[in-house]
């Protein structure tokens, strides 16, 4: 449902701004992952976060802005 689709959208940012060092409403979602400072070192967690929200990523993700991530079809009912 919404709400469940809205708490997977919030820990995949809760992810990407862990792996970034700073707090979830800095992460800006017009810019990709990379372009927010992210690096390949974190690329594995944050892809990890995606994955468990049923959002599968296409190839050269990280240079995707976020929310076009985040709107991607998940795989979840």
């Amino acid at each position: 449902a919404a709400g469940e689709q809205v708490g997977a959208e919030q820990a995949v940012i809760a992810q990407i701004a862990r792996a970034l060092g700073v707090a979830p409403d800095a992460v800006r979602r017009d810019l990709s992952f990379v372009d927010n400072g992210g690096s390949s070192l974190s690329f594995v967690p944050v892809a990890m976060a995606f994955a468990d929200a049923g959002i599968e990523l296409p190839t050269g993700w990280h240079d995707v802005p976020i929310d076009a991530l985040l709107a991607r079809p998940s795989d979840r009912p």
